[in-house]
């Protein structure tokens, strides 16, 4: 089975354990193992398997203990229990970091890659941009081009990590175009992901007020009472409208500026 280093999901890395020690082991079951760690219900792992309930953290080492995992094995599984059962997303975030900077040098360059792609909302709007903008490696051009303007070394950066990715490649002359690639990871990773590309996008959200005109912008705000009855409809409005949004986009014959577009809808008062 891949090293424990390679998961990003605990639960899915004991499946695999488990069906692996039954492989080579045919004597193994989970009766063993909780005999091993001195739990008498029967159902123990079965639901912390199925997500039904957590892994309390008093057992956390003494099941890495009985797995026989290795000093750095073990932390890597201590901190992994730790992301996905963690609570917040702030929570979250600051482990999955903590993850990526544990595992070995060959397994960490994507979740590093990604980490970068998803918490600086300039390499997201590079690819877009290149979409319409010929492109060599004119790095000052390109981080001109960029609202705000970002430095061309940060510009070059990007281009090399999108490219390593496989989000953007070259052509036969050299120019770089998109690619389309799925970057596959686990639900909780994505979450972590999307928060931080949320958050990014926000803050340049609450700049533009001031750095960009009026005439280029549009910034309108709500504050409205509803049922949840009535915000599951207005989640389907919203969503809605960004389809329509991306296929307004996919038909542009013309495009020349890259926009972002941010719509949230959240609670200001308990009920």
């Amino acid at each position: 089975m891949q090293s424990i280093f390679a998961y990003n999901d605990f639960r899915l890395f004991l499946k695999d354990y488990f069906e692996d020690q039954k492989a080579r082991k045919p004597a193994f079951s989970h009766r063993f193992l909780l005999k091993k760690l001195g739990i008498t219900s029967s159902g123990f792992l079965g639901n912390i398997l199925s997500g039904k309930r957590n892994l309390p953290h008093s057992h956390v080492s003494r099941l890495a203990g009985a797995l026989g995992l290795g000093l750095k094995a073990a932390r890597y599984f201590e901190t992994l229990v730790a992301f996905n059962q963690a609570k917040s997303l702030s929570e979250k975030t600051r482990l999955f970091q903590e993850l990526v900077s544990q595992k070995p040098a060959d397994l960490k360059v994507l979740d590093d890659l990604q980490l970068r792609l998803f918490s600086t909302w300039y390499y997201v709007a590079i690819r877009e941009l290149i979409f319409f903008f010929p492109l060599r490696d004119e790095y000052e051009s390109l981080a001109r081009k960029l609202v705000p303007a970002i430095k061309p070394q940060e510009a070059r950066a990007a281009v090399e990590d999108l490219l390593e990715i496989g989000l953007l490649e070259r052509d036969k002359r050299g120019f770089l175009r998109q690619k389309q690639s799925v970057l596959s990871t686990g639900d909780e990773v994505r979450s972590v992901q999307a928060a931080s590309y949320q958050r990014a996008t926000m803050d340049l959200a609450k700049e533009a007020i001031d750095r960009v005109r009026h005439t280029d912008r549009d910034i309108s705000t709500l504050t409205l009472t509803l049922s949840d009855e009535s915000f599951r409809t207005a989640v389907e409005e919203i969503r809605q409208m960004r389809k329509r949004l991306l296929k307004l986009a996919v038909d542009e014959a013309g495009p020349d500026r890259v926009f972002q577009c941010n719509l949230q809808l959240f609670p200001l008062s308990r009920k």
